[in-house]
């Protein structure tokens, strides 16, 4: 089957750049991934599924992030906090609310597919509340 996919140009760049990491075409690499993704296999689709979800899961903030997020919040509580300081502050947790979100819909989705508590799983995977002490 031929198919025609208009990509925006990050993941273009993403899939380019993959494909030839591995050595492949990158229509090789997309079919892979597409076959991949939907594989219809009693244990590897779901084995696959699994990781992309762990993998997903674990991409966070840059500890830079972290590390401005932190020193911020510290000069809030100290009430040492600029109005453009309280700008970037209100961007950064805006940002990182959303990346939370997105985690936690991954959790139960690999929650679900494991057949789990959420609890279970944020504990196999060992994710706690980050210490946002200095």
């Amino acid at each position: 089957m031929t198919l025609t996919i208009d990509l925006d140009q990050k993941t273009e760049e993403r899939l380019k750049s993959e494909a030839e990491e591995v050595g492949v075409e990158i229509s090789d690499l997309a079919a892979k991934l597409i076959s991949e993704r939907f594989s219809d296999d009693l244990n590897g689709g779901s084995d696959q599924e699994e990781q992309r979800l762990i993998r997903a899961i674990a991409r966070g903030w840059p500890e830079e992030k972290w590390s401005d997020y932190r020193a911020l919040v510290a000069r809030r509580n100290r009430r040492d906090l600029s109005e453009r300081d309280k700008g970037r502050l209100l961007c950064l947790s805006d940002e990182l609310e959303g990346i939370n979100e997105r985690r936690i819909r991954l959790l139960i989705r690999l929650a679900e597919l494991r057949g789990q508590s959420l609890r279970d799983v944020m504990a196999e995977l060992e994710i706690a509340p980050r210490d946002l002490s200095e």
